[in-house]
């Protein structure tokens, strides 16, 4: 399932190659180079992490932006919160260069949505299923026993 997702992000990357240079064959080396990068490459044999899946969806909420299609961006980006609860914090960023360089003000918006899902998840959805704090560094190995090294 992952190599079918990490593959399914040469389409993006070709409407992205498409868009930016205006050729077709400039979509099929953006294409390419993105199926043949050694770090999407070794992520996909490595193991599987649902980190993975963040990459074509990013990348087909950028195509989305580029194709003057802002809702659709936004759409795609709103994926990333589905992936990992830290994904919020790209779509966080992702809203705010739509906001900045883009200047469309859903951007903002749509930051502070994915801002507000991330601190739900840390503060609220993830310590109520997990039953101890999100951030509880020193409490997470507990089931291990109370003795310190010396």
């Amino acid at each position: 399932m992952q190599s079918v997702v990490l593959s399914l992000g040469a389409v993006p990357a070709y409407i992205l190659g498409r868009r930016l240079w205006a050729t077709p064959l400039s979509g099929l080396v953006a294409a390419a180079a993105y199926l043949l990068y050694p770090p999407l490459q070794f992520a996909n044999l490595f193991d599987f992490h649902a980190d993975a899946f963040a990459t074509p969806i990013l990348l087909a909420a950028f195509a989305a932006l580029f194709a003057g299609r802002v809702g659709w961006a936004v759409a795609w980006a709103a994926l990333l919160i589905l992936v990992k609860e830290d994904m919020a914090l790209v779509a966080v960023c992702f809203g705010a260069y739509v906001a900045a360089v883009h200047r469309r003000p859903v951007g903002l918006a749509f930051a502070g949505a994915a801002a507000a899902a991330f601190g739900l998840l840390v503060w609220i959805v993830i310590p109520g299923w997990i039953q101890t704090p999100y951030f509880a560094l020193f409490n997470r190995w507990h089931h291990l026993g109370q003795t310190r090294p010396n």
